[in-house]
């Protein structure tokens, strides 16, 4: 991504969402009149109020972090439902036991556990 779609994210990031990210307990009120007008924030009493210089590494900052941790979220879109995922990890456990493979107690109590799950909750015959 080049530092001109950075700078254009960083501009679309509300206060909101930079005083959430990096002023936890920071209770603050965003407001705009419509999507063109300019945000107004109200900061609570007695706090000090960052510069508009100080806004703006904190958006490029959070663009930046945004932009390279886009892989994890494409990631978690296109993996396969957990639950899936489990079973068939799981169904490829159940297998390596039944063929005599010596799994660890932790492994064997998990398979345990979700075979009675399964036995508990049949899927139905269609």
């Amino acid at each position: 991504m080049t530092e001109t779609d950075i700078n254009a994210l960083a501009a679309a990031i509300p206060a909101w969402k930079l005083f959430q990210r990096f002023f936890p307990g920071v209770e603050i009120t965003s407001a705009q009149a419509d999507a063109d007008a300019p945000e107004v924030i109200t900061y609570p009493d007695g706090f000090e109020v960052p510069s508009e210089e100080h806004l703006l590494a904190l958006r490029l900052d959070l663009a930046r972090e945004i932009i390279g941790t886009q892989y994890q979220r494409d990631r978690i879109a296109a993996y396969l439902p957990a639950g899936d995922t489990l079973d068939g990890i799981l169904k490829g456990l159940a297998a390596l036991r039944e063929q005599g493979t010596t799994l660890p107690e932790d492994t064997l109590r998990v398979l345990d556990h979700w075979q009675a799950v399964k036995a508990s909750h049949p899927k139905p015959k269609e």
